[in-house]
């Protein structure tokens, strides 16, 4: 039997702090695990609670109670509010959704619409202005671009990670390479990947989703601090379109230019083939 020593930990749980506890239960992130910690003392429960609802995923049937709930049963919850996941049909017309974001304003720091109502949809977006701390959103499944370019120009200083549907919203990458100088990863999905006013020079993660694979110069132009490549669509490798592109790549490339930034490529097999990469890369992921 291999020679072993049993340490006896120096400070038992039970002489622990509160505060100690509450930091331990903060820094769990599987709801699973944190529950089992709260069903363990009734103090626990008590005092770290709240925590359950620190992610939520809110619909609009159910909107109401879930803030008449939270408002008068746990004011804690709304101070723990940090990523929040809200479904609002489209001629939803109620007003606890902006309720929400506003009693949580200064918290939230991830918002994903899984929808945009139609009717006061302004006054929704309006509240998404107001949340001071919000540094992700998604958007990948809203369809109105009516107010999202005055949405983002209030939120340009904090952002720092977007998904949109670019085809939604038609000139808004121009509009991200001017304004929002403090994005670090975005996430586009798109047929061809559109001109851009500038280079997003802050970025250091894209994830693409395209349905033809764009120029490796246009790429470089708009993304050439890019660290972070996922990129993948649908073309056929045996397209003549696909090889002509792995050309036009290759002929950029021997004439010196580098794309010495990125470190990691995702990329299917198709756009693989077409972007001729000539990089020693950290990583590298292929798809089918």
């Amino acid at each position: 039997m291999l020679g072993c020593k049993i340490v006896k930990p120096s400070v038992s749980a039970d002489k622990l702090s509160l505060d100690i506890f509450m930091e331990i239960l903060e820094a769990v992130e599987s709801k699973g695990d944190l529950l089992s910690f709260l069903l363990s003392c009734r103090t626990l429960y008590t005092q770290g609670k709240h925590l359950m609802l620190r992610n939520p995923r809110i619909t609009a049937s159910n909107l109401e109670s879930f803030y008449a709930y939270m408002h008068s049963h746990a004011p804690a919850s709304f101070e723990a509010l940090q990523d929040l996941h809200l479904s609002i049909p489209v001629r939803y017309e109620g007003t606890q959704s902006v309720n929400i974001l506003e009693q949580g304003k200064t918290k939230i720091q991830g918002l994903l619409l899984s929808s945009s109502p139609k009717l006061g949809g302004h006054h929704l977006y309006r509240a998404i202005t107001s949340l001071t701390n919000l540094r992700t959103l998604d958007l990948s499944n809203v369809c109105s671009d009516g107010w999202i370019k005055d949405m983002l120009s209030h939120l340009e200083s904090s952002l720092t990670e977007l998904v949109i549907v670019i085809d939604c919203y038609r000139g808004v990458l121009p509009f991200l390479s001017r304004s929002c100088r403090s994005l670090k990863r975005l996430s586009l999905s798109c047929d061809i990947l559109p001109a851009a006013d500038g280079p997003l020079s802050s970025l250091v993660m894209l994830n693409l989703e395209a349905e033809r694979c764009p120029q490796l110069s246009d790429l470089m132009a708009i993304f050439p601090n890019l660290q972070d490549l996922r990129i993948h669509g649908h073309t056929d490798q045996r397209s003549r379109g696909l090889a002509l592109l792995r050309k036009q790549n290759l002929v950029f490339q021997n004439g010196g230019h580098r794309w010495t930034s990125l470190r990691r490529l995702s990329a299917n097999v198709s756009f693989l083939y077409a972007m001729a990469l000539q990089l020693d890369l950290d990583m590298l992921s292929v798809t089918t």
